[in-house]
C-alpha cells in the first residue's frame, strides 16, 4: 500500500459504527492487575539491558461515547488505559508508556488521534495496527502504525490539530445519531454563523473561549480555517470556509501539504451529506495550531447562539476582545465533536495502510 502523511490518513478514516453498549475495558482488567503503568513521555534513553528502545507511532480512532476520555482512570474505562493493555499483551511487559496527542473528553470521537510508545519488541512496527485489532476492545481501532524518530512525542511534536462538530438541526431527534452529533431542533441561520467565523480565524487571544480555570501560560492561538456546511452544499471549502490567505499556507507548511487540508474539509463535507436528510446537519470543520480546554466545543456553543439569533455575528469581535468567558455562547456537548488529524510536518511518522 503507498505511504501516506499523517493529516491524510486521519483525514480519510470514516466514523466508528453507532449504538454500541457500553464495554467491560480489558484495560480496567488489566490496571486490576497491575499491568498498566502511569503514562508518561516516552523515553529515549536505553531502556533495561542496554537496548536502545523503538519509537513506535500509532493512528487510532474510537467511539467516544463508550469511554470517560483519551485520559488514564482509576475507575472508568478510557482509551488510554485499553490501547495501553493491549499493547503490554503484545509486548509480554509489565507496563507500557503511552503518549497521545489529543486528551479528548468523555464522548469526545477520533478519527485521526495519534499516540506513541517505546518498545524493546521486535514486531515490526507496520504490524502493530493489525496485531491491536485482534485485541482492542469495541470502539477502537488501530488505523496504521510505524516507527517514528526516537524525538518524535505524539503531543509536543505536534504543530496543529484539526476537528470537526456536527449539529443535528432539525425538529426531531435522531435514535442513529444521538452520539454523534448535537441535536438543535430551531432553525440555524448558517450564512450568520459564517459571518461569525470570519471574525475567529486568524492569531487571537481566545481566553474568551475557554473554560475558566484551565492552567495556560497563554491564550493566544491560531485558528487556519473555521468553516460551517449544512448538508455538506459546499464540498470543497468555497464560499462557506472562512480560512485563507496566509493562515491556510501555514496549515499546509504545517504539515497537511499538497491540499490535504482543502482534501479534509471536502471529506467531511461529504461525511456530513451521508450521514442525514439532506439539510439536517451542520457541520462546523476547525483547524489551527493549538487549542484550548474546550475552544472547540465554546466556538460551537457561540456559533449556534449566532446561528439562533441570540449573539449578533459582529459580536464575536467584541467577545474576543473582551476575555470574559461569559460574554460567549455555551459549552456544546461532547458528542459533536471528533478529533480528525493531528499535524506534523516533516517530523511526523508516515503510515501504510
Amino acid at each position: 500500500m503507498p505511504a501516506r502523511n499523517i493529516a491524510q490518513l486521519g483525514a480519510e478514516r470514516q466514523s466508528a459504527a453507532t449504538g454500541a453498549a457500553m464495554p467491560q475495558s480489558i484495560a480496567l482488567q488489566s490496571a486490576a492487575a497491575g499491568t498498566v503503568a502511569p503514562h508518561s513521555p516516552a523515553p529515549q534513553t536505553a531502556l533495561a539491558g542496554g537496548v536502545a528502545p523503538r519509537n513506535i507511532a500509532l493512528l487510532l480512532e474510537y467511539d467516544g461515547s463508550l469511554y470517560h476520555g483519551w485520559q488514564s482512570q482509576t475507575n472508568a474505562p478510557a482509551v488510554q488505559d485499553a490501547v495501553a493493555a493491549a499493547l503490554c499483551r503484545l509486548d509480554g511487559a509489565a507496563h507500557v508508556r503511552l503518549s497521545g496527542a489529543s486528551r479528548t473528553d468523555a464522548g469526545v470521537h477520533a478519527r485521526g488521534q495519534v499516540a506513541n510508545f517505546c518498545t524493546e519488541s521486535a514486531i515490526p512496527a507496520e504490524k502493530y495496527a493489525y496485531a491491536l485489532n485482534t485485541l482492542l476492545p469495541e470502539g477502537i481501532c488501530c488505523a496504521g502504525s510505524a516507527e517514528a524518530p526516537p524525538e518524535f512525542h505524539s503531543r509536543f511534536s505536534a504543530r496543529g490539530k484539526a476537528y470537526s462538530y456536527r449539529i443535528l438541526n432539525r425538529r426531531f431527534p435522531s435514535a442513529l445519531l444521538r452520539d454523534r452529533a448535537w441535536h438543535v431542533p430551531m432553525a440555524l441561520d448558517v450564512g450568520a454563523m459564517r459571518a461569525a467565523a470570519a471574525h475567529i480565524v486568524g492569531k487571537r487571544d481566545f481566553a474568551a473561549f475557554m473554560s475558566s480555570g484551565s492552567p495556560v501560560s497563554s491564550t493566544v492561538r491560531t485558528v487556519w480555517e473555521l468553516s460551517v456546511e449544512r448538508g455538506g452544499d459546499n464540498g470543497n471549502g468555497g464560499a462557506g470556509c472562512a480560512g485563507a490567505g496566509e493562515d491556510a499556507k501555514t496549515a499546509n507548511d504545517a504539515g497537511a501539504g499538497g491540499g490535504a487540508v482543502d482534501a479534509w474539509g471536502a471529506k467531511n463535507a461529504k461525511n456530513a451529506k451521508d450521514a442525514g436528510d439532506a439539510g439536517d446537519i451542520v457541520e462546523l470543520r476547525v483547524s489551527g495550531d493549538g487549542f484550548l480546554y474546550n475552544m472547540v466545543r465554546i466556538i460551537a456553543g457561540t456559533l449556534v447562539y449566532v446561528g439562533l439569533g441570540r449573539i449578533g455575528a459582529e459580536a464575536v469581535e467584541e467577545i474576543l476582545r473582551g476575555r470574559e468567558r461569559k460574554a460567549a455562547g455555551k459549552t456544546a456537548p461532547p458528542q459533536g465533536l471528533c478529533l480528525e488529524a493531528v499535524f506534523y510536518g516533516d517530523s511526523g511518522p508516515t503510515f501504510t495502510g
